[in-house]
């Protein structure tokens, strides 16, 4: 794992998140390849650059054509040439961390500016339970800066993210507190793992599962196959499953039709309450209308396992006899008895 601490720290430290290349190699050092894929570039020239051997003087910079700046150094009359790239504006790729975050968390990701405030953004929203919505928010600088006014606008609970190096202050934070909001300091809960996703660290996710938890009671049920009256003689081929959102289906059997959340259906990891492969699974055979072989999207090399113990969860969940996917030997994948459309 890797911290994305310098990140988000050198990013706070620059008006808008956005500066020229020079100057975020010269903030990330050696870490800049790690980070690279986060900075998108604005095609904007800056103008300025920051001296390398200097920690606190600037240099001009102009557009000198054939892909090159003209760098000044009028201290002492000099000027030379550097590749255009050194002179152009990177942002932090807000959006994309917000993506890869959303997906770690098994938050809904959904993005756009709050209403009438500057440094406020709705990241997504949080559905712990069928018919409970919490908004995610982010705050790009200092948290005190409009927090009072989003909390003012906004009713119940909500997952608020800050990446600013000080702290929330008391007054807000008091007002946070009597919501009953999840806070997430970003600065030192954020991780890269080996193959590039962010995670969020081992405590803010037993937090953030804690508070779920508290806004999702009716989600813990200790029999899941009592979920559901089903008849006796009902068939899985008279199953029909619909997806509602990335935390919760439609099940119908006849006349009679529930909402369950993947939870009611024995799929929520006892560590973390975080949805199990088996949903990811079951999501995968949505989006690709019942049929899943080892050439589809959603297939693995466990597919097969993982095909396996869906079914278990199901039988379990529905108390229903026979197999709910089988393998059909002339297709060469695995098909769902009952039938399942995506959202």
């Amino acid at each position: 794992m890797r911290s994305l601490e310098p990140l988000i720290r050198h990013a706070s430290s620059v008006p808008d998140q956005c500066t020229t290349w020079a100057h975020w190699r010269k903030m990330l050092g050696d870490s800049l390849p790690i980070f690279e894929h986060f900075l998108l570039c604005t095609d904007r020239l800056g103008s300025h650059i920051p001296k390398p051997d200097c920690d606190y003087q600037w240099l001009r910079i102009e557009d000198d054509g054939d892909g090159k700046i003209a760098v000044f150094d009028e201290e002492l009359g000099k000027f030379w040439q550097q590749p255009k790239q050194e002179g152009l504006a990177y942002e932090l790729n807000w959006r994309l961390v917000y993506r890869m975050l959303c997906d770690a968390i098994g938050v809904e990701f959904g993005y756009r500016k709050a209403d009438g405030l500057r440094f406020i953004h709705r990241v997504g929203t949080d559905r712990p339970a069928v018919g409970v919505e919490i908004p995610v928010y982010h705050h790009r600088g200092e948290p005190h800066v409009e927090l009072a006014n989003l909390l003012l606008a906004t009713e119940g609970p909500l997952i608020f993210l800050h990446s600013g190096c000080e702290p929330i202050d008391e007054a807000s934070a008091s007002m946070l507190r009597h919501r009953g909001c999840f806070v997430l300091p970003m600065l030192h809960n954020l991780a890269m793992n080996d193959r590039g996703a962010v995670v969020l660290a081992e405590p803010a996710a037993k937090r953030l599962a804690d508070f779920r938890a508290q806004h999702a009671p009716s989600t813990k049920v200790s029999e899941p196959e009592a979920a559901f009256n089903i008849s006796t003689d009902t068939s899985w081929s008279q199953v029909r499953i619909k997806f509602i959102d990335q935390h919760s289906i439609r099940i119908s059997t006849g006349s009679s039709s529930r909402a369950f959340h993947y939870s009611q259906l024995g799929m929520a990891n006892s560590r973390n309450a975080e949805r199990t492969k088996q949903w990811h699974v079951l999501k995968a055979y949505a989006e690709a209308d019942g049929f899943i072989n080892w050439k589809s999207r959603g297939s693995s090399a466990n597919l097969k396992k993982q095909t396996q113990e869906l079914n278990k969860k199901l039988k379990a969940a529905l108390g229903i006899a026979g197999v709910p996917i089988e393998y059909d030997s002339e297709a060469g994948g695995y098909r769902t008895v009952f039938s399942i459309e995506d959202a």
